[in-house]
């Protein structure tokens, strides 16, 4: 813990050692500049937009902001310290992550002093001590600095609070989650396509999503996207009961009925066949009352 505080502070005061440094030359040359009067135009992006070289992740309000090092705060010139990230406070009480700013102080404390700083849940450094050791650092004790304006070197009027901590990487990467299908493997029991990227899933649509496609009147597109498990089946027009069909004689028959009987092939779901086998396994009759659909 200490040679990872310690090695985050060195890396930051060598940034700005190379960045405090003035370099005069042609008109397209990049590298250092003076932390004033020689910035490149717009050294954000390509002209258009500021912050444009660095990428944004973004998660509602809680945000994280990686720019060019030119468009960042620096400290000032006395020490130059550019902040590594730039994390928006809304991003604090909506993840309930209070501590982090107390982290953040005792990081500041334990960099400082090249010591360890208790950080356990029951015996963790009281935070009176921390501000007090700050003061004594030559430091505010609130944790804030001043900070310049990395492009104009203009002193900002709000006081940033700033602060060493650990940035862990999300172990969940987009890469990780792209899926999509067209046709693949299904269940055995209920015919309909399986779950999950690691099985080749189908994607879901249910029920609140099937009412977007009421309320568009997509009446085909709905049907379509309900036909995963669709399924013809023999159905007995006298007594409504699932019959049998002889595929190798291309005969059908009821097995209440008998062979005389009128059997009409009906579509429907093959959920639908299964929870009415389970109604006939608890003694419940499902008769299906046939009508000519045109």
């Amino acid at each position: 813990m200490r040679k990872a505080r310690i090695t985050v502070f060195i890396l930051a005061l060598a940034a700005v050692s190379i960045t405090a440094y003035s370099q005069k030359g042609g008109e397209n040359e990049t590298g250092p500049y003076d932390l004033v009067a020689n910035w490149p135009q717009n050294p954000c992006g390509d002209g258009h937009q500021i912050g444009s070289v660095g990428g944004v992740w973004a998660e509602s309000a809680d945000r994280v902001f990686v720019y060019a090092r030119g468009c960042l705060p620096v400290m000032p010139p006395a020490s130059g310290i550019v902040p590594d990230l730039i994390f928006s406070p809304h991003g604090i009480p909506s993840r309930m992550t209070i501590s982090h700013l107390i982290e953040m102080l005792a990081g500041k404390v334990g960099a400082l002093k090249a010591d360890f700083v208790d950080g356990t849940i029951f015996s963790a450094e009281p935070e009176d001590r921390l501000r007090q050791e700050l003061l004594r650092l030559g430091f505010r004790e609130n944790g804030v600095e001043m900070m310049y304006n990395g492009h104009s070197g203009e002193a900002y009027q709000a006081k940033i609070f700033i602060g060493d901590m650990y940035y862990l990487k999300l172990k969940h990467m987009v890469a990780n989650k792209i899926h999509a299908r067209a046709r693949g493997p299904i269940q055995l029991l209920t015919r309909q396509p399986t779950e999950g990227r690691a099985k080749e899933g189908g994607l879901r649509l249910g029920e609140m999503e099937k009412d977007t496609f009421v309320a568009h009147g997509a009446s085909l597109l709905l049907k379509e996207r309900f036909d995963s498990d669709r399924t013809v089946i023999p159905i007995c027009e006298e007594c409504g009961m699932v019959a049998v069909h002889d595929a190798y004689r291309n005969k059908s028959y009821c097995v209440t009925c008998g062979e005389g009987a009128q059997i009409d092939f009906i579509e429907i779901s093959y959920a639908f066949k299964l929870i009415m086998d389970e109604m006939k396994s608890l003694c419940i009759y499902p008769k299906l009352v046939l009508k000519r659909k045109w």
